[in-house]
């Protein structure tokens, strides 16, 4: 969490709570702006294609990138099925 910007990290001191909250019950403009920063980071970092992304990236780097593998096809198969 980006303290301020997307989200309100809390103190070790519980005697600071109330003073970092507060705020955001007063503020309805502060709350608007922190929820629609944490939305979009949310949508940037964890959509399925940025996920997909790292998992392949991990793939690449303990392998190698697919197009430098060798394509074995199951027996009697002559092309790899088409997801629809």
């Amino acid at each position: 969490i980006d303290n301020g910007s997307c989200g309100v990290l809390l103190s070790k001191d519980e005697s600071q709570w109330a003073g970092q909250v507060l705020p955001l019950i007063d503020e309805p403009l502060m709350r608007e702006r922190l929820l629609c920063n944490a939305w979009m980071r949310v949508n940037e970092r964890f959509d399925f294609t940025s996920r997909m992304d790292r998992v392949a990236a991990i793939y690449d780097e303990l392998v190698g990138p697919v197009d430098s593998l060798p394509l074995r096809l199951p027996d009697g198969h002559q092309s790899l099925p088409i997801a629809a």
